[in-house]
């Protein structure tokens, strides 16, 4: 059995890598861990749009230990990083905890259709939704965001977006200041759940290349980035030194 730990949750957030759904967990002392979704306990009846009723709430969670054998067969090479299992002490109940919520969740649209089209010497997309909304992102800003390419759009339709913009004098991480209103921050982009599932509901081919419960992901190269640490930093943290330093003390 590994080691566990329990943690009040501060916050949650969602990250895509390689086509993979990552639900962010961060606790009091900015600590985080790395969720897929499909850990989520099926018996909170929470919806991948509606996380953040989760903040507050106990996590009890338990690491595969090195050598130990994980749910797919691999054999775990780290210490205290994989979790093996993950439960949440709720504040009240899920219907409570929605209507507590309800004015600090997100805004997410379920997407209905989505094309592309070159205007400006620019590729675009265009995304309608469940709502009657209609938006337009820049390809490369949308795929930076969703991981799904030119050849790939339709696998989100059914997803969900919640597009976030900068307003004018807003600064951005990079320290660039934003001289006119609407520019594009984040998308906010939550899978409608796991590749295979996403290809069926939309009645496309299958990619048998590709593994969503690839446990060999053990490495932060996996995932682009040189080091836990500054995996941490990019995708937990942000960017924000002053967090990263308070995390470092």
């Amino acid at each position: 059995m590994g080691n566990k730990i329990y943690k009040t949750v501060k916050n949650i957030k969602t990250k895509i890598y390689h086509k993979r759904q990552l639900i962010i967990i961060e606790f009091a002392k900015n600590d985080y861990v790395f969720l897929h979704p499909n850990q989520i306990p099926k018996k909170l009846n929470i919806d991948i749009t509606e996380l953040e009723i989760l903040i507050g709430s106990v996590a009890d969670i338990e690491f595969y230990n090195k050598g130990e054998t994980m749910f797919d067969g691999d054999i775990c090479r780290t210490d205290n990083l994989l979790i093996n299992r993950v439960n949440f002490v709720l504040l009240s109940s899920v219907e409570k905890l929605r209507e507590y919520y309800k004015d600090k969740l997100k805004t997410f649209y379920q997407i209905t259709d989505i094309i592309h089209f070159e205007k400006y010497n620019r590729i675009n997309v265009r995304v309608e939704t469940d709502k009657g909304n209609v938006f337009y992102f820049p390809l490369k800003k949308f795929y930076i965001e969703t991981n799904i390419g030119l050849d790939e759009l339709e696998l989100l339709v059914h997803s969900y977006i919640s597009p976030e913009y900068y307003k004018k004098g807003d600064i951005t991480p990079d320290g660039m200041e934003i001289t006119y209103d609407n520019v594009l921050k984040t998308l906010n982009t939550r899978y409608y759940g796991s590749m295979k599932e996403m290809r069926e509901i939309n009645h496309l081919d299958y990619d048998d290349d590709f593994n969503e419960n690839d446990s060999s992901l053990e490495s932060p190269q996996d995932y682009g980035y040189s080091s836990w640490d500054e995996m941490s930093f990019n995708t937990a943290f942000e960017g924000d030194i002053d967090a990263w330093n308070e995390h470092n003390q």
